[in-house]
């Protein structure tokens, strides 16, 4: 039969590596808005350079022209026409990539435990909980709950 482990952590280093996981969150989050912000303003420029090109390829009297589609949704004072035109991807520049959100707050599977804020406002609780706290070890259980964000 197998043996139960017991494991005995100090409550004192639980609660120094909560708070250094919030740190390194905080800079985590500080990056990923940063490489978000650069990534917009790249996209909005790669879709205008793909602009131009789609003009300069536009020929309606060749086949480059797939298709139009023309909407009317009734009430407006326009009418929107969108025009397909096929171009070489080699004629193209690359296209930004997006970068991955290190928080992503949608998702499934037993590792999804919430989007940032639920991340930090849940390590915050457990720090607070466990400084009122007068034991100096921290139970299994208790380690087991706060161990997925670390």
């Amino acid at each position: 039969m197998a043996k139960a482990i017991s494991v005995k952590v100090s409550r004192l280093k639980v609660i120094e590596a909560l708070q250094s996981k919030l740190e390194e969150m905080a800079k985590q989050k500080a990056i990923y808005e940063e490489e978000q912000k650069n990534y917009e303003m790249n996209h909005e420029v790669w879709k205008s350079h793909v602009a131009q090109i789609a003009y300069a390829n536009f020929d309606i009297t060749k086949a480059s022209k797939r298709s139009v589609v023309v909407r009317n949704w009734g009430g407006e004072d326009t009418t929107r026409v969108e025009v397909e035109v096929h171009i070489d991807n080699d004629k193209l520049p690359t296209e930004p990539k997006r970068p991955t959100d290190p928080f992503q707050n949608h998702g499934y599977g037993r590792n999804y435990i919430g989007g940032y804020d639920d991340r930090v406002a849940d390590i915050i609780n457990a720090i607070n909980i466990l400084k009122m706290s007068d034991e100096e070890i921290v139970s299994t259980s208790t380690y087991a709950h706060v161990a997925r964000f670390l």
